[in-house]
């Protein structure tokens, strides 16, 4: 009886049957390395979801572009057969923005979410700031993906040009900063081989928070409690290290102008195989998946239990989207909440690092 009550009031309260989606948004520079992440972890997503009832699987159009990045990112390797050290081409950086959806669910049950990311190269958000903001207002989580090696060399200085950190960091402080509150903020360093082998993740940890410094400074100010945030480094390939910058006859990298900017990139940015034995072996495409999810599981648990305040609020426990979901199937938030088991310890050493928001990751 309760059950139809709470149906006949949905109907009369205009309450539709929509789809829950989880959205993510990723910025950073173009040619950062999200596409190539994104397809490591969609190839992956049986070892990533090993041992849970959990499956992942992208809808046609998505799987058709991601099947394409992942054979251009193993055709990198195809120099290893030849006997050189210089890794193929990969993959160019998209300029405009990519959208890719994903089906989240549990085997066996009618329990599932679309998981959609939609990558802003890090300049979009000065051609089409309306648009940014209201989709990082509607996400989850934002992902910012940041070209270690442009972090890292020479003392930085093309961090800005390549990454974007003051686009990226103004536009949040003057649109967002209200509004990203109980969201996860993932700072997420890729092509990290160099730095891993090198034993300077430490470093890389310390050099994202130095270019993102007035960014955390507000969160830790403003939102220390509820926004999760944190510093998840990636090998984007696993055997292709950070070689130089090209340079010219008298030493000095080779730079050009970014275009309508007055800051300057390298010219030429150069790889090479790790050994001769080198082959497509990323590390920690999936910590941020686990992360976001656990993140929801966890934004549940606190809304479930937090003392509904109004009528309204308490109706939407019982039949909106995500609530309705997981109440309905308590093993599926467990299988979730049991993802938290697969994320890599925090570990400044490692690069892993919680800067805001523990008690909600």
């Amino acid at each position: 009886m309760i059950g139809l009550d709470l149906k006949n009031l949905k109907n009369k309260l205009g309450f539709t049957e929509t789809p829950i989606v989880l959205r993510v948004t990723m910025m950073g520079g173009r040619g950062a390395g999200k596409s190539s992440v994104l397809a490591s972890l969609a190839h992956n997503m049986q070892a990533v979801l090993e041992n849970t009832d959990l499956y992942m699987n992208a809808d046609a159009v998505t799987k058709d572009v991601i099947t394409g990045k992942f054979h251009e990112l193993t055709r990198m390797f195809d120099n290893v057969k030849e006997g050189l050290d210089i890794p193929a081409a990969g993959i160019p950086g998209d300029e405009d923005v990519s959208t890719y959806a994903f089906k989240f669910g549990m085997n066996n049950t009618a329990s599932s979410m679309d998981v959609v990311f939609r990558d802003f190269p890090g300049e979009f958000v000065e051609r089409e700031p309306l648009q940014v903001k209201n989709y990082i207002e509607e996400s989850n989580a934002v992902l910012i993906a940041i070209d270690t090696p442009h972090l890292m060399e020479e003392d930085g200085a093309y961090n800005e040009a390549k990454n974007c950190c003051t686009i990226i960091t103004d536009f949040i402080l003057d649109h967002l900063k209200e509004t990203v509150s109980r969201k996860l903020i993932l700072l997420v360093p890729l092509k990290c081989e160099k730095y891993y082998h090198a034993g300077q993740m430490a470093d890389v940890a310390d050099k994202v928070e130095q270019a993102y410094s007035e960014l955390i400074e507000m969160l830790k100010r403003d939102h220390m409690t509820d926004v999760a945030s944190a510093i998840i480094p990636i090998q984007t390939l696993g055997d292709v290290i950070f070689s130089h910058f090209g340079r010219d006859e008298q030493g000095q990298v080779k730079t050009v102008k970014k275009m309508n900017s007055q800051l300057l990139l390298p010219v030429e940015t150069e790889y090479r195989y790790r050994n001769s034995e080198a082959h497509y072996a990323p590390m920690d495409c999936e910590q941020p998946l686990y992360y976001l999810l656990t993140f929801m599981a966890k934004e549940y648990e606190r809304l479930r239990n937090e003392p509904p305040k109004t009528f309204m609020e308490i109706l939407k426990k019982k039949i909106g989207g995500m609530f309705k979901l997981l109440s309905d199937n308590p093993e599926f938030l467990l299988q979730i909440s049991r993802l938290k088991r697969k994320r890599k310890s925090v570990n400044r050493e490692k690069g892993f690092v919680v800067l805001t928001g523990k008690n909600l990751i």
